[in-house]
């Protein structure tokens, strides 16, 4: 099972965020939910073939599937409080049935259906899980077509929810769904599952049967008699979906219409009915029956525009997407319309034709180019995407992600449409990238596109990282490079594509393809840059620099200092090369490099030559300042690993400077949040308590003021901000009890820590009481909280020591030591399972005896010493366990044996101050990906 583990930090762990997972773009982050029901077909079916189609209505009877229901069960019912599963397969497979079928078939779940942001949120609907308490099912449609930070809001609510949590996503791309595990930050099950195709063809005729029977019953007509046509054989009849439509057309075909085979034609014989059915209703409205009077003609326009850009949030932008489509009487349109397709809020028009694929049909069907001959085209849909897409002096439209996600699926059945697709991205390139990852992907996967236009779209490709475009991104590229590294013998392009690959597999993980990349990229520009070293320098320093980070991802530490350092050494030689903003970069990265390597004093300088040039060069641009901020908060928690405190601020407060003089735009506050979190940490551990409550009370201000524009990227910083600075001030800095119950125990154990420090042990005793019970309550729904549980019982029982109530402290020992052996991940403990042992030999001296104590007081000890060597915090054990040892032996009359403990003790290092814990997740400084 996949999950997403950054480690957990223990109770009192001061947490500092860093910039690997920010990304200051302030989109909308939040979503809502509505509660399921399965919709009931119309009673009037005014022989629409997508109303019988359409997989809400159910007018099918489910069946098959039966291993993927037992799969979702056994998902839904395991003992993991919050749990993600992913069903991802082609349109037309089934996604939403089963989704449907699995939600109604689970008693004793609440139901819930997921929709991103909308200013038309259904009456009765909800914009956070506050407040739920049961066991809770959470259906996620189009997840792939969610904008990243709404789905990682809504994960990260459910995370803060105490309920019992499953959130089942459909998605037709997996693009988004590693980017989304690997932002979340926590721990979280989650699982995924391809959707294969249910019928192979000796299954078909039997589905076309059962749905030809439930059609007919549907419409009062008689089933088709015969065996079932022999073309569906073919492997467009693969999919659920195609076979319906073609059972459909069976059941409506009479006399000599008969039903076609072919799947193209099946499409243009059912639409030709829906629009049949629009014929009825212009009949029914000239007779003063309704009030309805469009012609084919427009409102297939309409339902055009609907399918590419609807739901509008309202008459108004109804009647806005008409117009600039250049359609008359768009009111009287729009109405009627929304009387053949009314919408389930009843507030939105220009609802959507339904399945999508029938809908990328009359698209495709509609637009002229293709051979289907018994469908009327319309010239006017050969310009009407490029004018639903135009930007009106300003950033595109918001359904430029709907409209080319559309059109883009459907350029990948119907050919025609490329050429289409070819002239509107060659207008705008930046398009394509505003629609985001799935456009991207089909757009990598069309073999018809001129790849000129795949040149330019690549061109506004972000060079940083972007979790929901990384994917499609990354296969744009490999398109492009891959076709013309096999006919290319230029080695200068030759390099440039090595390095443009190599880049973006980087971005994706695929770091050994990356390093052979950038390996072929580097002795290029090597050789290059020996004939014209003005020229092909700097590209050389680009494909070291970046060579460096992968070898860094790949653990190869040595290999990855040499490439940096000579990227280094290459830009100096270079006439303003310590001037270039990669120079930064390359310093910051040379730090840490050398850090992991356990070089500290030359990662001393680095700070040091670092620090300098910041002070030196301005910003040249916020992504120079980001890579400055990045540098420094990632140097200075290395800096602070070796006690380097004043170093360390050195490096954060000169940072900070920068930043205050770059403004105070929303960009530039969020860098200086981070940089003044990490501040108040190294400050609260160096002993300035003062100006690390200053520094994280003015952080978690402008985090608060983030938060409410942005909830889902902001979350996690301001929880860290909040819970850090009622470490620091021995208060809760947030007065509001509608908090968690797992921020409400951290917060406990935070105060706890400081009473501890100020000696305070029934103050402590308290606070830590409330937070075991806390983790208790949680670990018995959720079992991913018992690593927490047994922490806090190690805290609990460091203060019954200190109180010597040696009984109840040796109990919550063995409570805590019976949750780490039950871990299967134990060794991430190691630190704190030590710590609790160590506990244990003051109980043991009172309770057992002083042999059993001083035998145990050894084994802590050199469990520690090994640990120190990886984990510094273990050094405070270490010379605890010493020091402990040593008593027992001068109680025990044993001077010679206590003296040679305490000779050695006085060789070790000394502890990390305060034996504070500081937990980082920091990413190394990348090059532009471009």
């Amino acid at each position: 099972m996949p999950t997403v583990n950054n480690n957990a930090h223990d109770g009192g762990t001061v947490n500092a965020p860093l910039y690997g997972d920010v990304n200051y773009h302030y989109t909308a982050g939040s979503f809502f939910l509505s509660a399921f029901a399965e919709d009931s077909p119309p009673a009037d079916w005014a022989q629409q073939p997508s109303r019988l189609l359409n997989a809400a209505h159910a007018v099918v009877p489910f069946h098959g599937r039966g291993e993927e229901n037992r799969r979702l069960t056994r998902w839904r019912d395991g003992t993991d409080r919050l749990s993600l599963f992913l069903v991802h397969a082609a349109g037309g497979q089934g996604k939403s049935r089963l989704a449907a079928r699995f939600a109604s078939a689970s008693p004793g779940w609440r139901v819930w259906r997921a929709h991103p942001e909308s200013a038309l949120a259904p009456e009765g609907s909800r914009s956070t899980l506050d407040g739920l308490e049961q066991d809770e099912l959470i259906l996620v449609d189009y997840a792939d077509r969610w904008p990243h930070d709404a789905l990682k809001a809504l994960c990260l609510h459910a995370m803060r929810s105490p309920a019992r949590i499953r959130i089942l996503l459909l998605a037709r791309s997996v693009a988004f769904w590693w980017p989304l595990l690997g932002t979340l930050g926590q721990e979280l099950p989650a699982h995924d599952l391809p959707l294969l195709p249910l019928v192979d063809e000796h299954d078909r005729p039997r589905l076309y049967a059962d749905a030809s029977a439930a059609f007919a019953r549907a419409l009062a007509a008689p089933p088709p008699s015969g065996e079932a046509p022999r073309g569906l054989g073919h492997r467009s009849y693969e999919t659920v979906l195609a076979v319906h439509m073609r059972a459909l057309a069976g059941v409506l075909a009479t006399g000599a219409d008969r039903a076609p085979d072919e799947v193209d034609e099946v499409a243009a014989f059912l639409l030709r009915r829906e629009m049949g059915a629009w014929r009825e209703l212009r009949h029914a409205g000239a007779q003063g029956r309704i009030d309805y009077r469009s012609g084919d003609r427009e409102l297939a326009q309409a339902v055009f525009v609907a399918a590419l850009a609807g739901p509008a949030p309202g008459f108004e932008a109804g009647v806005g997407l008409l117009d600039s489509v250049e359609m008359e009487h768009a009111q009287q349109v729009l109405a009627d319309h929304r009387y053949c397709y009314p919408a389930e809020d009843a507030r939105q028009y220009l609802e959507p034709l339904y399945p999508d694929r029938l809908a990328e049909d009359f698209i495709a069907l509609l637009t002229p180019g293709h051979r289907v001959r018994t469908f009327p085209v319309n010239g006017w849909a050969e310009s009407a995407p490029a004018k639903l897409l135009a930007r009106q002096d300003g950033p595109a439209p918001a359904h430029t992600a709907r409209t080319l996600t559309a059109l883009t699926s459907a350029a990948l059945r119907w050919p025609h449409l490329v050429p289409l697709l070819d002239e509107l991205l060659r207008g705008d390139p930046g398009l394509a990238v505003a629609a985001g990852g799935v456009t991207l992907e089909n757009l990598a996967a069309m073999t018809d596109i001129d790849e000129e236009t795949l040149e330019l779209v690549s061109e506004h490709l972000p060079s940083g990282a972007d979790s929901g475009m990384d994917i499609g991104a990354w296969q744009l590229v490999e398109r492009l490079v891959g076709d013309r590294l096999a006919g290319e013998t230029d080695p200068v392009l030759q390099a440039r594509l090595h390095t443009r690959r190599g880049l973006r597999r980087t971005s994706v993980g695929q770091h050994g393809q990356a390093l052979r990349d950038l390996d072929i990229a580097a002795d290029l520009f090597r050789r290059l840059s020996g004939i014209r070293p003005n020229e092909y320098t700097y590209s050389h320093v680009h494909a070291c620099h970046a060579r460096g980070l992968v070898l860094n991802e790949l653990r190869r530490h040595d290999d990855a200092l040499a490439s940096v350092a000579l990227a280094e050494t290459l830009l100096t030689r270079l006439p303003g090369g310590r001037d270039h903003p990669v120079f930064l970069e390359i310093l910051a990265n040379k730090a840490v490099i050398l850090g992991r390597l356990d070089r500290h004093a030359e990662a001393k300088q680095a700070g040091q030559a670092l620090t300098d040039h910041m002070r030196d060069v301005p910003a040249q641009s916020f992504s120079t300042l980001l890579a400055s901020a990045q540098a420094a908060i990632g140097l200075g928690v290395s800096l602070r690993k070796e006690g380097a405190y004043p170093e360390a601020m050195k490096l954060l407060r000169g940072a900070l400077a920068r930043v205050q003089e770059a403004g105070d735009g929303p960009d530039v506050i969020g860098v200086r949040s981070h940089l003044l979190i990490n501040l108040g940490t190294i400050c609260f551990e160096a002993g300035l308590r003062d100006e690390a409550e200053a520094a994280t009370r003015e952080a978690a201000r402008i985090i608060e003021e983030l938060h409410e524009r942005n909830p889902g990227r902001h979350e996690n910083a301001l929880r860290v901000a909040r819970n850090n600075l009622a470490l620091f001030t021995g208060a809760d800095s947030d007065p509001d009890e509608s908090i968690d119950s797992h921020d409400r125990a951290q917060r406990l154990t935070n105060l706890a820590v400081t009473c501890t420090a100020e000696q305070r042990w029934n103050d402590a005793l308290k606070l830590d009481r409330e937070a075991v019970e806390i983790y208790r309550g949680l670990s018995a729904v959720d079992p991913q909280m018992n690593p927490d549980l047994a922490i806090a019982l190690g805290h609990l029982a460091q203060d019954l020591v200190m109180l010597e109530d040696f009984v109840a402290a040796d109990a919550a020992i063995d409570e805590a030591e019976t949750i780490f052996e039950r871990l299967t991940d134990g060794r991430t403990y190691r630190y704190e399972i030590a710590l609790t042992r160590m506990n244990r030999v003051s109980c043991a001296s009172v309770l057992r005896g002083l042999e059993p104590a001083l035998l145990l007081a050894r084994e802590v000890a050199a469990e520690a010493e090994e640990l120190s060597a990886t984990d510094p915090r273990a050094l405070a054990v270490l010379h605890g366990a010493l020091t402990l040892q040593r008593e027992l032996l001068l109680a025990a009359g044993r001077r010679k044996e206590s003296e040679r403990v305490d000779a050695h003790r006085a060789t070790l290092p000394k502890p990390p101050k305060d034996g504070t814990s500081f937990v980082t997740n920091f990413s190394l400084v990348p090059p532009d990906r471009r």
